[in-house]
C-alpha cells in the first residue's frame, strides 16, 4: 500500500467518525468564512463542486453566489476530463459513476475567477489529497485565479505525501479558520 493509500484511508476513518450533526455545523462554519471571503466578493465567475455527505455542504456557498447575480458553475466528469456546466436553479442533475450528482447541460469554455477545491486531506502546507482521479490537479495546473479548498478539520493531517502533479489550493477553508 502507498503512502497516499494509507492516508486515504486514515482520512475515510476520520470523516466517519464526524457526526451528522458535527458535519452540519461545521459546513456552516466553513460556507460562512466562504462567503464573506475576499475572494469571493471579488469573483463574477464562480467554479463550485457539488458536496457530498462527507465534504462540507456547497449548497449555501452555490445559493450566495446565485443571490449576489455571480455566475456559477459546477463539474461534470466525462473519462479523465472535467468539464464546467453553467448552472441555473432548474438544472437537471444525474449521478455519476462516483456517487456524485452533475449537472446535464453544454459543457462552457470559460475561465473561473475562483475554484472550491474538493479534497479528502491536507496539511497545514495547504498540500492536498484529493479520491485520486486528478481531475482538481490537472485543472489546478493551469489555472490563475484564486483556489480555496473546503475541508473539516478533521481531515488534517501531519503531512501530505505529494508528488510534482499535485497542485495546492490558495487557501483551506477549515470550521476552525482559513488556512
Amino acid at each position: 500500500m502507498t503512502d497516499k493509500e494509507k492516508q486515504r484511508k486514515e482520512l475515510k476513518k476520520n470523516l466517519a467518525a464526524l457526526s451528522e450533526t458535527d458535519k452540519r455545523l461545521f459546513s456552516r462554519r466553513i460556507a460562512e468564512a466562504a462567503i464573506s471571503s475576499d475572494a469571493f466578493f471579488r469573483a463574477n465567475r464562480v467554479f463550485v463542486f457539488n458536496s457530498t455527505k462527507d465534504e462540507p455542504d456547497t449548497a449555501p456557498i452555490i445559493k450566495a453566489a446565485l443571490a449576489m447575480g455571480k455566475e456559477v458553475y459546477l463539474p461534470r466528469t466525462e473519462g479523465e476530463d472535467m468539464f464546467l456546466i453553467r448552472y441555473k436553479e432548474d438544472a437537471e442533475f444525474f449521478v455519476n459513476d462516483f456517487g456524485i450528482e452533475e449537472p446535464l447541460g453544454e459543457p462552457c469554455f470559460i475561465r473561473p475567477d475562483l475554484t472550491f477545491v474538493p479534497l479528502l486531506g491536507f496539511d497545514k502546507n495547504r498540500n492536498r489529497i484529493g479520491r485520486g482521479k486528478g481531475y482538481y490537479d490537472r485543472f489546478l495546473a493551469s489555472f490563475d485565479g484564486d483556489s480555496l479548498a473546503l475541508a473539516f478539520s478533521a481531515q488534517e493531517l501531519p503531512a501530505i505525501a505529494v508528488n510534482a502533479r499535485d497542485k495546492k489550493p490558495n487557501h483551506v477553508i477549515t470550521e476552525k479558520g482559513i488556512i
